[in-house]
């Protein structure tokens, strides 16, 4: 297991978050999501600077060699 963190603007964060797919399905109804989420993480990150936390799991799994 590897886990990583990253810091980036709110405004990264949340065009990154604006950018999958159950967002653009909302199409103009996810503006409000995405402003009580800008609200939200405000709060949380009041530097406007969000810290984004990963963890990669990675498992290999080998054919027998004929």
């Amino acid at each position: 297991m590897l886990r990583w963190t990253r810091t980036v603007p709110l405004a990264t964060h949340l065009a990154m978050l604006g950018s999958r797919s159950y967002f653009a399905a909302l199409g103009p109804a996810a503006t409000p999501v995405l402003e009580d989420e800008r609200a939200a993480l405000l709060k949380v990150f009041p530097d406007g600077r969000v810290e984004e936390a990963y963890r990669l799991d990675l498992t290999v799994a080998r054919r027998p060699v004929s």
